[in-house]
This record gives C-alpha cells, structure tokens and sequence, in this order.
C-alpha cells in the first residue's frame, strides 16, 4: 500500500486509497490533522505533533515550527547545542505520520506519495523527497497540491475542455493553478504563487494589531508569554466575521486594555498581504490567456482559505462563488492517496493522465563574447519559459 501525505507548513495529513475510495489515517490521537512542530527535551527525548504543540506554550525555545518554508535551503536551528535542518524536522514529521498509519492499518509501508506547493523549485522538492528517504520511505513522485485538490475533487469527470482555478492558502505557503480538463488529460495551463504568505502571516498581522490597541510592547513579553499570545491569538482568529467584532479580554500578566477588533479593521490591516494574493492570480491568468469569466470553476484549498475575506475577494474576481466542499485542511491528503492509489494501479481507478508546468523560467548561465571587460558577468539564456509545459524525460 502506498501512502498519501500532505507535508503542510502548520499540519500535516495522511490517507491511503483503499476500499474504492480515499481514507484518511487518524493519528495516536484521533485525530486526522497533525501539527508539523518538533520540540527537544535536554535528554534527547522528541515530541513531535500535538505534543510538541503543548510543551511549546512552556518551552518556546526547544520547540521548532514552520519550517517547511526553509525546506531546499541552508537555514538550521540549534537546539541543546545540536544543529537540524529543516529537512531533519520534517523526515521526523513524515516518521510520525507513517507509524501513526502503520498502526492503524496494521501493515507495513515503505512507498509514499508526497504532495509539496506548486511553485516549490527542484531543490526544494528534492529536499522533501530527502525528508521521506530520512523516515524510511521510498518516494518516486511527488504531486503538486493544487493537482492533488483537483483530483481530490474529481475534476477529470467533468465535462470536456473544462477551466478552472485552484486556490491553495495553507499555513505558510500559497499555490494558484489554472487546470484544463480535455481528452482524459488533467492539464496545469499555468501556476504560481509565493512560498513564504500563508495563515501564520494574518496571524502575525492580528496580533500586531492586538497589542497596539491592547497598548503592549513585544519588550514587555518573554518567550513563553509570546508563545501564549500566537496561540491565543490564533485560535481567536478563527472567530473573527463580519457579524460581530472581536473582543478580547487580557490574558496577558501585563497590564492591558480590553480590546476590540472588527472584521474591517483586521482586512484592512491585512491588505498588502491581499494584494500578494491577488497578483499571483492576475498573473496566471494572464499566462493561461484567459478572462476571469471564462474561468468555470474556483476551488478553495488550505486552512487560512477560511478567512471570509478570502472567499469574498475570489467571488468578486471572478463574479462567482468558490468550492469548499472538502474540507479545506484535509482536501490535499484526499487528493494525494487517489493519486497512491492510481500509482498502486487500484482496480477501482481509472487511468488519469497529468501534465505539468514549470512554475519558474529555466535555464543556464551564458557569456557575452563583446563583453570584453567582464562586467556583464554570467548572462541567463532562458531554455523552457515560465508555466510551459515540462518535457517528458526521454
């Protein structure tokens, strides 16, 4: 059996295709979201997932979180005079994850299907497949989220020549996609985004806003005090609509006002963060050469896609209503353990075929021979453009 994971900046997800139909694997704690934290005892003791989650409100220091967003790059983190990568942490999720799903199903799996954001780049996808190798599982394909969301929606039975847009804000990454369905091909047109504005970014943007009107200075905090205030903050951000202000009694031992927060304050406060919404949007609509209203359907993928001003900027792009009908957090995982299931060649699953486009422009470095003094330095010579498609290997 080959497992389906979602590697998600704030949780993770796994499921399995099993039974003719996706199966998502529920945790040692019943639950089928778990957080992507790992916190270190001085003993070399390691909590990973919701126990982690909880020894971070007391020890902030030893606890490491979102940091996929470092995935593919040199960042470290020391801890007790040790040093982890990110592609250490998140081997030690993903083992999780697999001993979670190996109890459950009561059988052993060596193989996985991993989903990672479209506009990760090859090192970065290299890194993810490092990260499995790590926690003891071969992976010999990675999915994008985006086509993960797609299939999980079962958009290859739509109707022929179909267009539509996947919208992917999870914790700490954002995906956009524009597929077509035609002749039994799944196609991504174009895709973009931006790997660092997620959930964690309209968190950090409330809790600035809190402790202006709550007039606290982050001086006045320690560690363990700021790590109260994210989680606090976070879980209140969830509650935040239009219908009704945010109020917010202190919970801080730190002489504090009581505060109000109103849906228009906090989407005001995150409109440059919109705007990075947006542009990518714009952007691979005009790479895919279409108009918004030929665009048949939007899908909402990720967590923090649950901000009602998400949902309400997308309609008015496209003068219609967004899907979410899977939920958000679990969409990817769905879409991930159909696409295990189709590599497993599952009886119950029809031959899907998927192409892809290169979310960056590729190519290699090249000299001016007129630049006799050197002072162009290495030039790039484009070889296959932004959202073309890639080549099959020969």
């Amino acid at each position: 059996m080959i497992l389906g994971i979602d590697l998600g900046t704030t949780n993770s997800v796994c499921a399995v295709f099993k039974d003719g139909k996706s199966q998502l694997i529920p945790n040692r704690f019943g639950e089928f979201m778990t957080p992507s934290i790992v916190s270190f005892e001085k003993d070399g003791k390691i909590h990973i997932g919701q126990s982690a989650k909880t020894r971070a409100a007391l020890f902030p220091k030893e606890t490491i979180k979102a940091f996929k967003r470092y995935m593919g790059t040199d960042k470290t983190y020391k801890i007790h005079g040790h040093l982890y990568t990110p592609v250490e942490l998140s081997s030690l999720i993903i083992k999780h994850l697999l001993e979670d799903a190996e109890n459950h199903l009561n059988e052993k799996i060596t193989e996985a299907i991993i989903s990672v954001p479209a506009y990760f780049n090859n090192i970065q996808r290299s890194a993810t497949k490092q990260a499995a190798e790590l926690a003891g599982l071969t992976v010999d394909k990675l999915i994008n989220e985006p086509t993960a969301a797609a299939i999980a929606y079962g958009l290859q039975d739509k109707p022929e020549y179909t267009d539509f847009m996947i919208v992917d804000l999870g914790g700490g990454t954002f995906d956009v996609s524009i597929m077509e369905y035609f002749d039994g091909v799944l196609e991504v047109k174009a895709s973009g985004g931006d790997n660092f504005l997620g959930g964690e970014d309209f968190t950090n943007v409330l809790i600035e806003l809190y402790l202006t009107k709550a007039r606290i200075r982050t001086t006045q905090l320690n560690p363990k005090a700021k790590q109260k205030l994210y989680y606090t903050i976070e879980q209140l951000k969830r509650d935040i609509s239009s219908n009704r202000p945010l109020i917010i009694e202190p919970f801080l031992a730190v002489k504090a006002d009581k505060v109000e927060i109103t849906f228009e304050q906090y989407k005001q406060a995150c409109e440059k963060l919109l705007q990075k919404i947006s542009k990518p949007i714009e952007r691979c609509l005009r790479d895919s050469g279409l108009e918004p209203v030929e665009i048949d359907e939007i899908i909402l993928v990720g967590g923090a896609s649950r901000m009602g001003f998400i949902k309400t900027m997308v309609t008015r792009m496209f003068k219609k209503i967004p899907r979410t009908d899977i939920d958000p957090d679990l969409t990817i995982a769905v879409g991930a353990a159909i696409q295990a299931g189709l590599k497993a060649k599952d009886k119950d699953l029809g031959d899907i075929v998927l192409t892809d486009v290169a979310p960056y422009t590729l190519g290699t470095g090249v000299v001016n021979d007129n630049d006799l003094y050197n002072s162009q330095g290495l030039l790039f010579d484009p070889i296959i453009e932004r959202n073309t498609t890639v080549p099959k290997p020969m």
